[in-house]
């Protein structure tokens, strides 16, 4: 009987025992082929495919000493990228002033009366207050007094003056240009051919009496008023002419009031033109 014995060391030392074919020998020391589909490796016998799995094998197990691409090196060979222009507009810092701000042109205050008539609200104020008047309570003023129901034209301020008496005895307004100017200053360039002035006065009792003045005489050069006048409690319209009198070329005092008559008196006066 033929005794085989199959010759494997060479597969178990490379770690390929489960590939391995044996190839067998008779005692007679004559090799046997392999058998079909494999191939002779040193004593043992191996698959076709096994040759090149061995290959595979030892070739993962080899460390990969390829270098690493110098990735720096190449990011500085592209070429420069040229700067974004700056396209932003420059900001205009300039200081806004309030008025600018809303849109709004500034008041710079009404024009010189050019012809006749002119409303005497319109340049002078009433801020000349005389006799009891300098004292504070001695006159009071309500602007905006006839709460829309206007005299005449209704041009100007409708104006309500409550005088109460104090140590001086009297009290009086006059509407000045600039306000406060007693002569300082010069008063408004008026328009010439000036004839009189006209107003529309009323009393709260109808027992008020008043005396209505134009022209502070030593400031002004000329001074008219219209005497001691009754007021009624409607209102009525009056003049005060200014025939014979020479108007000088600029007016301190455009309009006033004294009253001396009962420890009280309030009255309204609107729509004062110069005629």
């Amino acid at each position: 009987m033929t005794r085989l014995r199959c010759l494997v060391s060479l597969a178990a030392t490379c770690g390929l025992v489960a590939l391995v074919t044996p190839a067998c020998e008779s005692e007679s020391g004559i090799v046997q082929p392999c058998p079909e589909g494999t191939v002779r490796a040193a004593s043992g016998c191996i698959g076709d495919a096994g040759a090149e799995d061995t290959l595979d094998l030892d070739a993962s197990t080899t460390p990969d000493t390829t270098p690493a691409p110098d990735v720096a090196a190449d990011a500085g060979d592209l070429p420069d990228t040229p700067p974004t222009p700056d396209t932003t507009e420059p900001q205009d810092t300039t200081p806004v002033d309030d008025a600018e701000a809303d849109g709004v042109e500034e008041d710079a205050g009404p024009l010189l009366p050019t012809a006749l008539p002119f409303t005497v609200d319109d340049y002078y104020a009433p801020s000349g207050f005389m006799g009891d008047g300098e004292t504070p309570g001695g006159i009071t003023l309500v602007d905006n007094a006839c709460d829309g129901a206007r005299a005449g034209d209704g041009l100007g301020f409708c104006r309500e003056f409550t005088w109460t008496k104090g140590s001086v005895g009297w009290g009086g307004v006059f509407w000045q240009y600039p306000d406060g100017n007693w002569g300082s200053a010069p008063g408004l360039p008026v328009p010439e051919g000036a004839s009189e002035v006209t107003f529309y006065a009323w009393g709260a009792t109808g027992n008020e009496v008043v005396n209505f003045l134009v022209g502070i005489g030593d400031v002004d050069g000329f001074a008219a008023e219209s005497g001691p006048t009754s007021l009624g409690t409607e209102p009525a319209e009056y003049r005060i002419s200014l025939e014979g009198r020479t108007i000088g070329a600029e007016v301190v005092g455009g309009f006033g009031w004294v009253t001396d008559t009962g420890d009280t008196a309030t009255f309204t006066v609107d729509n004062i033109q110069w005629r």
